[in-house]
């Protein structure tokens, strides 16, 4: 099962909170490192400059980490000023069933740039007009751009909507609005409520 960290960072008096998937807290770090790159100088991330610093600091290894049972953080300067990650490990619900999913490529009207792990289109199935929020969490990866295929544990949030209803190789699809972004195919159920007997 793929684990939820939050990585909680306070620098004057900014705090940013970046979310992370991964299997452990070890493969979490570089996963960190790639999402806050690709966040630079967003509003709710680090800027450019900060971003390079402590990339440089967890590459020459002067950045402190502890990553053990009972304490997760990594110490780095920002300008001669001492700052700390915290790293919590988020308790989740298990996931109600594995997916491979396919993409839709931009030209094909899908999405125009790509989507991380913890991504939360709509769900739907054929013979339903109900549709709830899907929390998906790449396997082996973090982010799946246009045209590309990947394998993921998904949440649904309207379980009763879809009680003993899915099962092994249903297909479906996943929206943001009216815009079709992905299709699925169920590979697994997990959450016995939701499997058709």
């Amino acid at each position: 099962m793929i684990e939820t960290f939050s990585y909680r960072t306070k620098i004057n008096s900014n705090e940013f909170i970046h979310t992370v998937y991964a299997k452990d807290i070890h493969a979490s770090l570089s996963q960190w490192i790639t999402r806050i790159k690709d966040l630079q100088n967003e509003f709710y991330s680090f800027d450019a400059e900060t971003v390079a610093i402590i990339q440089d600091q967890m590459l020459i290894k002067s950045a402190e980490i502890a990553a053990n049972e009972f304490n997760h953080h990594i110490a780095f300067c920002i300008n001669d000023t001492a700052c700390i990650t915290h790293i919590t490990k988020l308790k989740k619900e298990h996931p109600d069933f594995t997916a491979e999913l396919y993409y839709l490529r931009t030209t094909e009207g899908g999405r125009k740039s790509y989507a991380y792990s913890g991504y939360r289109p709509h769900f739907k199935v054929d013979g339903k007009r109900e549709m709830t929020s899907a929390e998906q969490i790449f396997i082996d990866q973090d982010r799946v751009f246009p045209g590309e295929s990947i394998n993921s544990e998904i949440r649904i949030l309207g379980k009763d909507t879809f009680k003993k209803h899915l099962f092994n190789g249903l297909d479906f699809q996943l929206y943001e609005g009216t815009v079709l972004v992905a299709k699925g195919k169920i590979i697994e159920v997990l959450n016995e409520d939701l499997k058709r007997s």
